[in-house]
């Protein structure tokens, strides 16, 4: 694996990425039944951020900003209450795991996933004290194949590969049609970088090709799209949205590309 999580950790894909999975709990936390959460390319549980990173066109622009809208404040909030935990301010940054862990309520399970072994052990050694989260060690499409459904009959499942393969979104592809097989009720949230267009483009026609479900893609592009193979932005699809998660999402999306975007 090439993929220096370190040096992303807290870039403008993480704060896209985090506000949506934050969102997305709170939607489904508004019923106090609980649900599952599926993980399946967890990674580390935290990353301590480096002095010059991608953090510094992400999360501590958001750090710097003023007024932010309580959406955004939630957010960073959490992130307070993470580096509290570790007796630290603003030094560490929760992976998806970390975050979906803080905003846990008693009966909601996690089950979180890499098939890297460092960061499974790094996974494993977090939440040993916690019999409510599950940490696996396998291919996530595999993984996906052998838990769906889960047996909560509501969750989530987060899908947040590295992008390391030439044919990931074709993996993508068939592993969410497999799923949706399974486990039609389940709230998926896909996310995929914007590089590569033509790919991302046929990714989705084919995601709308083979479901008939609710399907809600949000963007998050700070940067302008002027240069071939530049990481301009990302996405987050959302099979089965919760209701009105739009009306929260769409806002705070256009507030992070703004934030991001000043001097």
């Amino acid at each position: 694996m090439n993929y220096d999580h370190s040096f992303h950790a807290g870039s403008f894909t993480d704060v896209f990425k985090h506000i949506t999975l934050m969102c997305l709990i709170q939607k489904l936390q508004l019923k106090e039944k609980g649900f599952g959460y599926l993980d399946t390319h967890s990674a580390y549980p935290y990353y301590q951020l480096q002095a010059k990173s991608e953090a510094d066109t992400g999360i501590r622009k958001l750090w710097q900003a003023k007024n932010l809208s309580p959406t955004l404040r939630q957010y960073l909030n959490l992130i307070d209450a993470f580096n509290e935990k570790l007796n630290a301010k603003r030094v560490y940054y929760p992976g998806s795991a970390a975050f979906a862990w803080l905003m846990r309520r008693s009966q909601d399970s996690l089950i979180l996933n890499d098939i890297e072994d460092e960061p499974y052990q790094a996974l494993k050694a977090f939440f040993k004290k916690d019999s409510s989260v599950h940490c696996h060690h396998q291919d996530a499409y595999q993984l996906m194949k052998a838990l769906l459904p889960l047996k909560e009959r509501r969750g989530l499942v987060l899908i947040d590969p590295a992008f390391e393969v030439i044919n990931e979104f074709d993996l993508l592809t068939r592993s969410i049609e497999s799923a949706l097989q399974r486990w039609p009720q389940g709230v998926y949230a896909i996310w995929y970088p914007i590089k590569h267009k033509h790919a991302v483009e046929r990714f989705l026609t084919m995601i709308e090709k083979k479901t008939q479900l609710p399907v809600i893609n949000f963007k998050c592009c700070p940067w302008p799209d002027d240069v071939n193979m530049r990481l301009s932005g990302s996405g987050m699809l959302i099979i089965n949205p919760p209701w009105q998660i739009e009306q929260v999402l769409n806002p705070a999306i256009l507030e992070i590309e703004r934030v991001l975007r000043e001097a």
